[in-house]
């Protein structure tokens, strides 16, 4: 008895799987916490419309950050984490130093197009003026989101996991909700823009505090310079890229075919399930850099116990959350403002969507970390072009509903390939 408590007590050690499962969700919870409270806020605030204008305005800078960033991020992870392994950290920096340089390259000229375009799309596509200043606000996040998804990379590599969740997602929101509410006690008049305003000050501050951790994590690296290959991550961006690139378009035809006050009772729905998307996404960190090294050591058997255990975890911990939100999604999206309540249906197929989402576990991560970044894609690209068809043949008619279906078939469509595909190639280890 004594040995077997033992042994369940090693699976939460601090080098255990489950105990960096369990940091990783906490810190991301801690993300979404923030994120929840600034959309209460905003939409308590503003009402639908303006909140529908300032998460359009996001969505595309969060877009065109994604495009920037290039799938560095995830490549900085993987390649890092065995050259600390191997005592290289001079290697390590300098693999970070190219792709940090790789992505401003892109991110600059992204900002400045996104600022140029912002009149004519809000004003004569979307038909939606104030979309135009969300976005011109939020067009320099398109610079540091990449910049602080880089700097969080290296450090989680180098095993400061705290430190790099710290940055990536709660760290600017949280920022952005001490904004807000500085300006609200100080009895300032409050501007439609100021979720932007906030937001952005947030951004930019952690992406200052993201250079100046690096540099002090770094500072004994002496790097070695050399040249690196980057040209794998764009298969990973590709993916990172259309995954986003499905959740926008809803959110986009549903401002153009029906108006911003409904893709923003839409997004709140969203929100909310992004606490299936913390458990999926910080797992999937987290299990990263076990998945790597399982497939350099071809160990077949402890790569899918790594899926399958963030896979069952993961159903454990969100299974009642999809319950309350199926029974009780009214009085949920009622928080927010009475108007909001009527996206209770679509919040419950968004739900369901998400909690497929986290059964199948890290299994497209496992893809990316075997280096199999050209299946992810074609897999992706397949979901995409069905749920656009879908977006189109079914938005006109029921608005949020219908972009709520296929989010929820694109999510079955993604983890049901990658799956497939994993274990062909676990079988064949």
């Amino acid at each position: 008895m004594p040995n077997r408590l033992v042994q369940r007590l090693d699976r939460f050690s601090p080098n255990g799987l489950r105990f960096e499962l369990l940091l990783g969700l906490g810190m991301r919870s801690a993300g979404a916490v923030s994120a929840f409270a600034m959309t209460w806020i905003v939409a308590r605030m503003f009402g639908a419309e303006t909140f529908g204008h300032f998460q359009l305005a996001l969505a595309t800078a969060t877009i065109l950050a994604l495009i920037a960033t290039q799938g560095l991020d995830r490549l900085i992870v993987r390649t890092a984490s065995a050259t600390f392994a191997k005592e290289r950290a001079g290697a390590a920096l300098n693999f970070f130093v190219h792709a940090r340089n790789r992505q401003l390259l892109v991110s600059v000229p992204l900002a400045i197009t996104a600022w140029l375009i912002s009149e004519p799309i809000a004003v004569h596509i979307l038909e939606e003026p104030e979309v135009a200043w969300h976005l011109r606000l939020l067009a320099p996040a398109i610079v540091a989101l990449p910049l602080i998804k880089a700097c969080s990379s290296l450090l989680r590599a180098k095993g400061s996991v705290l430190v790099s969740q710290s940055l990536d997602g709660v760290g600017y929101t949280t920022l952005a909700i001490v904004v807000i509410a500085v300006v609200l006690l100080s009895g300032s008049a409050v501007s439609g823009l100021s979720p932007s305003i906030a937001y952005l000050v947030g951004v930019v501050l952690v992406a200052g505090a993201g250079i100046v951790l690096v540099r002090r994590a770094m500072r004994f690296a002496k790097r070695e310079i050399g040249s690196v290959q980057l040209a794998s991550g764009l298969f990973i961006a590709a993916f990172s890229v259309l995954v986003a690139l499905n959740d926008w378009l809803g959110l986009f035809l549903l401002t153009a075919f029906r108006d911003a006050a409904e893709a923003g009772i839409y997004r709140v729905g969203f929100q909310i399930c992004l606490l299936f998307t913390l458990v999926n996404s910080s797992f999937a960190l987290m299990a990263g850099p076990r998945l790597a090294t399982a497939f350099d050591q071809g160990d077949a058997a402890e790569a899918w116990k790594t899926v399958r255990t963030s896979s069952a975890m993961g159903i454990a911990i969100v299974a009642p959350l999809l319950l309350l939100i199926l029974f009780a999604a009214e009085p949920i999206l009622s928080l927010f403002g009475a108007e909001f309540a009527r996206g209770a249906d679509a919040l419950r197929i968004l739900a369901i969507g998400q909690f497929i989402n986290v059964a199948a576990g890290p299994a497209g991560a496992a893809l990316t970390m075997m280096k199999r970044e050209r299946a992810v894609l074609i897999i992706e690209i397949a979901t995409v072009i069905v749920c656009v068809g879908l977006l189109l043949w079914l938005l006109p008619t029921y608005g949020m509903v219908a972009a709520a279906i296929a989010a929820a078939t694109g999510a079955a469509l993604r983890n049901a390939g990658a799956l497939l595909v994993l274990r062909r190639l676990l079988a064949a280890l």
